[in-house]
C-alpha cells in the first residue's frame, strides 16, 4: 500500500529486471487512486489534502511516517465507503499498456455481454481527435473487448478514425488502415469497419471513466 504507489513499484521493478530477478507482479492498493474514485468532488488529493479534509494531524514527513499516514487515510477512506463500493472495487483488473503509460484499469462488473465489442477483437486505424489511444483502449477493454494494436486475421473490428486528418498529415493511410483494407478487398478475412459515428454510440455509456486520470506506470 502506498500513495501514489508507482514511485514505488517502478523503482522494485526496474531493479528486479536490472539484477536478473523475476519482475513482481503484487496486488497493491494506492490510496490516491482510492481517493480519487471516491472523493470526485476534492480538488486536490495528496496527502496533506487528505489529511485536512478527514481531521488528521499531520506528521513529520519521514519515510515511516508517511506510511502512518498513508494507513490512516486508507482506514478514514474504508470508513466512507459501502460494503458494496468495496466489494465492486475488489473485481477492477488491471492490464498492461505500454512501459510509458503503465496499465489501464478494467472493471468486469460493466461487461455487457451485448455490446458489439465483448469478447471481440477491435483495433485502432487511425487518430480519433476527441480522445488519445489509451482512452479508446481503455473504453473497448472495458465493454470486454480486447485490442489489438496490429491488424491480424484474427481481428474482428477497426475503428477506422478520421481518414481526412491521417492523409492530411501523413499522405497515405495508416499501417492498420491499410493492412484492414487488403484483407477485406482479398476476403481473406471479416473484418468490419466502425466509422467514428458508429464508435461514438458504442462507448456512449464508457466516456465517464475518462474524467480521473488513472494513469500507473510500472
Amino acid at each position: 500500500m502506498s500513495h501514489s504507489i508507482h514511485h514505488d513499484y517502478n523503482a522494485i521493478y526496474d531493479s528486479c529486471l536490472l539484477y536478473g530477478f523475476k519482475p513482481i507482479s503484487n496486488d497493491f492498493i494506492d490510496t490516491l487512486r482510492l481517493s480519487r474514485r471516491q472523493f470526485k468532488f476534492l480538488g486536490k488529493h495528496s496527502m496533506l489534502a487528505l489529511c485536512e479534509y478527514f481531521g488528521l494531524k499531520t506528521i513529520n514527513n519521514t519515510a515511516v511516517d508517511d506510511c502512518y499516514t498513508t494507513l490512516w487515510i486508507y482506514q478514514e477512506t474504508k470508513k466512507r465507503m459501502t460494503d458494496e463500493e468495496i466489494e465492486k472495487l475488489s473485481n477492477v483488473k488491471t492490464i498492461s499498456y505500454n512501459k510509458r503509460s503503465g496499465v489501464i484499469e478494467v472493471d468486469p462488473s460493466r461487461f455487457d455481454k451485448n455490446h458489439k465489442f465483448y469478447q471481440k477483437r477491435v483495433a485502432l486505424g487511425c487518430k480519433i481527435p476527441a480522445y488519445t489511444r489509451k482512452q479508446i483502449v481503455e473504453m473497448v477493454t472495458n465493454t470486454g473487448g480486447i485490442f489489438d494494436k496490429k491488424v491480424t486475421r484474427k481481428t474482428d473490428y477497426i475503428i477506422w478514425g478520421d481518414e481526412d486528418l491521417q492523409w492530411e498529415t501523413y499522405g497515405d493511410l495508416s499501417t492498420n488502415q491499410i493492412i484492414a483494407d487488403n484483407y477485406i478487398r482479398n476476403k481473406r478475412c471479416k473484418i468490419e469497419i466502425i466509422t467514428m459515428e458508429e464508435f461514438e454510440e458504442l462507448i456512449e455509456d464508457y466516456k465517464d471513466i475518462l474524467k480521473y486520470q488513472r494513469t500507473y506506470i510500472y
